[in-house]
């Protein structure tokens, strides 16, 4: 009976080793920044990739107040009091390499609890977005500039849906079509009678080839 028990604890030891193990493994490869902190915030734990995205050493990390990594010191409070209150927190926030340079990063981090459900300290886990962020910029940034050349081309330009209700017309259209309000209207109403079988032939081609068009990239 006695040598069940041992080989059982045995078996449940090893299985615990191996868990032990692949979680170590994820964690050194991960290509997020993992840090762990006590209750008063002293780095604990870091993983290899957070050490690369700081621009610290292992040694440097480990003890450090996690404060110290934040731009932001009104960021830090705030989150430790998210922390405090809901026990996590998910958001962007601005970091400082060891350099001094700051940088965008997305975290999310939530309270550690031992075995007995007190709380132990943090840990956070988070990626530089900094290029995402750049881009997101520049895409906005470009967006407004054909947003502009559309509201001011001298031609009238007039977008419509499926159904050839306008969606969108530029200053040109507005004043051609001398609308000044923002009720539906669909294009067809301004169409001379004479013109109306024509454009409607038009529009319905330019449907087809659309729906052809949708087709053949699916």
């Amino acid at each position: 009976m006695l040598e069940k028990e041992i080989e059982k604890h045995k078996e449940t030891r090893r299985k615990l080793e191996a868990s032990q193990e692949i979680s170590k493994s994820v964690f050194n490869s991960s290509i997020d920044t993992i840090i762990s902190t006590d209750l008063n915030n002293n780095i604990t734990e870091i993983s290899p990739s957070a050490c690369y995205t700081f621009g610290y050493e292992m040694e440097e990390l480990l003890g450090k107040k996690s404060v110290e990594l934040y731009a932001d010191i009104r960021e830090f409070n705030e989150i430790e009091s998210h922390l405090k209150t809901e026990g996590f927190y998910i958001g962007e926030i601005l970091n400082k390499r060891k350099d001094g340079s700051v940088f965008t990063s997305f975290l999310s981090c939530a309270a550690l609890n031992n075995n007995k459900g007190n709380k132990i300290g943090f840990m956070g886990i988070s990626r530089d977005i900094t290029d995402l962020k750049k881009a997101e910029e520049e895409l906005i940034e470009s967006e407004k500039k054909y947003r502009d050349l559309f509201i001011n081309l001298s031609d009238a330009v007039i977008v419509v849906d499926k159904d050839n209700y306008i969606k969108e017309l530029n200053n040109a259209a507005t004043k051609l079509l001398e609308i000044d309000d923002l009720q539906r209207y669909n294009l067809i109403d301004f169409v001379h009678q004479d013109d109306k079988n024509y454009v409607l032939k038009i529009l319905f081609l330019v449907n087809k080839m659309e729906k052809i068009k949708g087709a053949s990239l699916m």
